[in-house]
């Protein structure tokens, strides 16, 4: 019996591919994949493609295999791995058979599978092993009828956006525009078949975009060329009026006959792809179209002014298929302007209102839109605010108004404004659709972003916000994040018009503010925006003794009440918000704070910070307490708990709770600063034993610990102290043994090696004075003290992978702690003078290299979770947002600056601590960048 040849087999493979059983589909594929190592496996798949006596689905199914074939293996090298031989036979007879496939009468999913498989040989063989492929093609377009035309087109549009490099481009440009002209401007051809030639012609613009830099004057030449040839095409195709649109017993067109349908379909592609084109040309070449941007600027008018009612009449009143789309018609500046200076003012100049009254035809809300907005009208808030791909003639016009107001430069509808304004409000709660009444809310934030909201007015829009709110049931906003997040933008806005609002007897703006926070507490956005709010309303108030207690009034019991609720239902984002905003309010406290906070607020305070482990409360919650201490440490002494421990015992409970092994050093991260404030504000005679103690811990726990932000807050301890009494620190860190190590050592070396990552002006400034009195006091155990040094360069050149870096980990010099410190001081001099340190450098090529490295594949990559409740994090993610900065980047500090500038002129003055015989074992970089900074900074004092 004989063998069924190869294309039988893969006959019955294919089809099995296709069905809708997953067992024999599963088992298709993998015997595909295993045909594949025979020589005749692409010829046969090309055989069955182009057989017309097999199922359309078989022969396209062959066809897509093949594409993938030739895609992996027609080059011989793939990435990915091996790949097998194709015999020179076999390419020969797939060029010619795909080819003649693309461009036939097949049908047309036939003929698109067959033009890719072409495109993905002609980006390996155009045009070395394929000279005759670009002539084929445009004597086919030439030459044969639509459907042929149709597939080399396709084909040819492949090539030009795949397959043709720089140079070739301008061997073939003329060839391939005359064609494609050949085909736009022919009226016996279908507007579709017209509008794909358009599309080729526009995709070599791409092209030119990339070469215009280099041939700018041949290139420039050549589009301006092409483009007088195609013009007068582009404007009578934009002038060409649609026909009336196809009407039936049914909606729309879709049940027209068919040729009207075709027509008017049709005519609108080719319109579109021309429309495109010019705004690739203007973008790529902004001054050829300038000759043409008046005639083109009323053609788009026109255009735009017949199509309104049809508009209206498809998307506004009914719900049919398809956009209509607009575009940027090319600026007639000189032209309006003129027309402009010939009125009397803008508003009575006659196109800027027949702009408005376009503007606003275009801009109603879509049928379709209505219907999705009115179910949910966070899909709303969505597409307004531009978090939405869907361009729609809506959000052009919004454009084009904003464009508009920009290049006027006056103020508009002032007069009417005020008017707005009222109807505006009165809308929040008076309209009947959800979706006004939203955007009414989010329509006030832009009054009063704009200052433009007269003092009475701020109540009202309170009012109408709040009336809004408590008509909902507030269950429904637990999933209604963009709703959330616009009430409390509009209730921020309205509050920062006059903040003492929020104390106020006849509004209440912070019980609103309190209401959506619990509702959101759990995204990210929203506690931020009520984070902002607050704060800016503590700190307003904060200089009135008078406000600022009424305002603690109005919200410790709630603050502290949350706490309580929290820790009931499990709502922890509710509990980290409210320690967020306690810290707040004590951060911009009187001072002294006012009677009795210290014992409404932190009884519930301690009792949750001993309960939890949780960063996002302690970090938060910590800060308070140390801001307690900062404005009211007599307060905060006085205040006894329910076991009669005093503030003080209660704050070392705390501290000693989190300098524990138990607690991450993320959520830890306030703790030293909470440790520093206390012995400042305690001093030796209230602390008596527990001094020792304490500082025997932070030592103990510095020696262990692993974050930046952690370890900072640890050191600023010793640096805090060593403002006032270096010796006294330096002589207790001498006594000291840690896990077998002396103080002093795992002290200095932790202090000296993590003193560049700090951040925050005050602290950088105290740990850079703290380090200088430290090497000052010229103590042999300082100099003895050895420390990590600088970074040893490896010789080899070889790659590490990371499980090589660990095994094989970066060598250090080992230098007295006093050297270490000068060097420290270098580089923060450098920082506060504005240079870019060694640090910050290495840092920025430590996260390029890891953008650059496109390997996910090492082994033991550790986890680095990005902590949001960290302040810091949150900080940087702000300052990203508002100034493109983040706060981590170290910045220009004239004060830091001034002082060690005069540190190092008076060591060297001086001597101080040996200072001129630590300046020989400087590197000659390290010299060099002293003299730079600190004589240049000298000679201007």
């Amino acid at each position: 019996m004989a063998q069924p040849s190869m294309e039988d087999q893969l006959l019955v493979i294919l089809s099995d591919t296709l069905s809708s059983s997953s067992g024999p589909r599963k088992l298709a594929e993998v015997q595909l994949k295993q045909a594949e190592v025979q020589t005749a496996f692409p010829g046969s798949l090309a055989t069955i493609g182009c057989h017309a006596n097999i199922a359309i689905e078989v022969r396209q199914a062959a066809l897509l295999s093949l594409r993938t074939f030739v895609d992996k293996n027609w080059s011989g090298y793939d990435e990915n791995g091996p790949t097998i031989t194709i015999e020179e036979g076999v390419k020969e007879q797939l060029r010619h058979s795909m080819l003649e496939l693309a461009t036939s009468n097949a049908d047309r999913k036939l003929t698109k599978a067959a033009s890719h498989v072409v495109s993905k040989i002609a980006n390996v063989d155009f045009p070395e092993h394929w000279p005759n492929l670009l002539p084929t093609i445009l004597q086919v377009i030439s030459t044969a009828d639509d459907t042929q035309t149709h597939g080399a087109l396709k084909v040819l549009s492949d090539l030009v956006e795949e397959s043709l490099s720089e140079d070739q481009f301008f061997a073939v440009a003329r060839d391939i525009t005359s064609v494609v002209y050949a085909v736009a401007v022919n009226e016996n051809r279908k507007f579709s078949l017209r509008a794909l030639a358009v599309s080729v012609f526009r995709s070599t613009f791409d092209i030119m975009d990339m070469v215009k830099d280099e041939h700018g004057q041949e290139v420039t030449g050549f589009a301006d060329e092409v483009i007088k040839a195609w013009s007068p095409f582009f404007m009578e195709t934009m002038q060409k009026r649609l026909p009336a649109k196809p009407k039936s017993e049914d909606e729309g067109y879709e049940s027209s006959t068919a040729d009207r349908a075709n027509t008017w379909k049709g005519l609108i592609t080719l319109k579109l792809q021309v429309v495109k084109t010019l705004a690739k040309v203007r973008t790529v070449f902004r001054q050829i179209l300038l000759p043409q941007s008046p005639a083109l600027f009323t053609a788009t008018w026109e255009e735009l002014s017949s199509l309104q009612q049809t508009y209206q009449e498809m998307f506004i009143e009914n719900d049919e298929q398809g956009k209509l789309e607009d575009a940027d018609a090319p600026p007639v500046r000189e032209e309006l302007e003129r027309q402009i200076q010939s009125n009397s003012s803008v508003a009575a100049t006659p196109w800027v209102m027949d702009i408005m009254k376009l503007a606003g035809g275009f801009a109603q809300i879509g049928k379709e839109e209505e219907d999705l907005w009115d179910i949910d009208v966070n899909l709303y808030l969505a597409e307004e605010s531009t978090v939405t791909a869907n361009y729609t003639p809506r959000t052009a016009c919004g454009d084009l108004l904003i464009k508009l107001g920009e290049w006027l430069n006056q103020g508009a509808l002032e007069d009417v404004s005020l008017g707005l304004l009222d109807r505006t409000i009165k809308g929040v709660n008076g309209d009947e659709s959800e979706v006004v009444k939203v955007a009414c809310i989010r329509g006030l934030q832009g009054f009063m972003k704009a200052r433009t909201v007269p003092p009475g007015h701020q109540v009202p829009i309170v009012a109408a916000i709040s009336d809004y709110l408590y008509g909902k049931d507030l269950t429904e906003f637990d999933d209604a994040n963009d709703l959330l997040v616009t009430l409390v933008e509009s209730l921020r806005d309205a509050i920062s018009l006059d903040p003492f609002i929020a104390i106020s007897s006849e509004s209440t703006p912070l019980d609103l503010l309190f209401v959506l926070a619990k509702h959101g507490a759990a995204d990210f956005q929203l506690t931020m925006l009520v984070t902002e709010a607050f704060e800016e309303i503590a700190e307003a108030l904060a200089p009135s003794n008078e406000a600022y207690n009424a305002l603690c009034d109005k919200v410790i019991p709630s603050l502290t009440s949350a706490f309580d609720i929290g820790g009931m239902t499990g709502d922890d984002p509710l509990v980290e918000l409210a320690a967020e905003l306690l810290a707040i309010l004590t951060q911009k406290g009187s001072e002294p704070l006012p009677p009795k906070y210290v014992a409404r607020a932190l009884p519930k305070l301690n009792r949750l910070l001993m309960l939890t482990t949780e960063g996002a409360v302690l970090r938060p919650g910590v800060e308070a307490i140390k801001y307690m201490l900062m404005h009211d440490h007599q307060q905060v002494f006085e205040w006894h708990d329910e076991e009669n421990r005093s503030g003080l015992e209660v704050s070392l409970i705390i501290i000693d709770k989190l300098l524990g092994p138990n607690i991450e050093d993320n959520a830890a991260s306030e703790v030293g600063g909470l440790a520093a404030e206390l012995v400042e504000k305690a001093g030796q005679e209230r602390l008596g034993p527990y001094l020792e103690s304490l500082l025997r811990a932070v030592a103990s726990r510095l020696a262990t610990a692993e974050a930046a932000p952690f370890i900072q807050s640890l050191i600023l301890v010793f640096a805090r102290l060593s403002l006032v009494g270096a010796q006294d620190v330096v002589e207790f860190l001498s006594r000291i043994d840690i896990n077998g190590q002396n103080g002093l050592q795992v002290v200095l070396s932790k202090w000296t090696e993590h003193s560049v990552n700090f951040a925050g002006y005050d602290e950088i400034r105290q740990n850079v004075i703290a380090l200088s009195k430290v090497y000052s006091l010229n103590d042999p155990r300082v100099a003895q003290t050895m420390v990590k040094g600088d970074l040893i360069i490896p010789t080899s050149n070889r790659i590490m992978t990371r499980s090589q870096a660990k095994l094989n980990p970066d060598q250090y010099t080992i230098i007295p702690a006093p050297l270490k410190i000068i060097k420290v001081l270098i580089e923060e001099l450098l920082s506060a003078s504005g240079h870019q340190t060694a640090a910050q450098i290495a840092s920025q090529a430590a996260e390029f290299a890891d953008e650059d490295n496109d390997n996910d594949d090492w082994e033991d990559v550790p986890s680095n979770i990005l902590d949001l409740g960290l302040g810091t994090t949150k900080a940087d993610l702000m300052a990203y947002a508002n100034e493109g900065t983040a706060s981590f980047m170290r910045q220009k500090d004239d004060e830091t600056q001034a002082y060690l500038v005069e540190f190092f002129l008076n060591a060297t003055r001086e001597n101080v601590a040996g200072f001129n015989e630590v300046y020989a074992l400087l590197t000659d970089e390290e010299k060099g960048k002293l003299n730079e900074c600190a004589g240049g900074a000298g000679q201007t004092q």
